[in-house]
């Protein structure tokens, strides 16, 4: 298998997606530390797990506890990281842009999946 150098506008796109990703291992780091924020005296760094919205259905499905929402955030990163990567496999510019996309949108729509029957 050949490994191909990305164009500039590929190279532009996966940065953004590394400064994402970057956010998302911060964001793991302090959500592993947190508590919740449900009891009403709150602590001063929490999360909010288990919060009503999430329960009824409102709100987002990886904020019904904390084990998913770290869950979620693993899921997430290798989704990121395999986006950052696939330009290097690919043949030209538009497929490379493509292949990101695709893998965006999919991992998008399949990430609840991802997270509650993988790990």
């Amino acid at each position: 298998m050949m490994v191909r150098k990305p164009s500039l506008i590929e190279m532009v796109v996966q940065a953004s997606l590394c400064a994402f990703l970057l956010l998302l291992v911060l964001d793991y780091l302090e959500a592993s530390k947190a508590a919740a924020c449900c009891p009403p005296p709150a602590a001063q760094r929490c999360y909010p797990w288990s919060m009503t919205e999430a329960m009824e259905g409102g709100g987002y499905w990886n904020y019904v506890n904390k084990e998913i929402y770290l869950r979620s955030e693993l899921v997430w990163g290798g989704i990121l990281a395999f986006a950052i990567l696939s330009p290097f496999a690919m043949r030209g510019i538009w497929t490379g842009l493509a292949a990101i996309a695709i893998i965006l949108a999919a991992g998008f729509y399949g990430a609840e999946w991802m997270t509650r029957f993988l790990l």
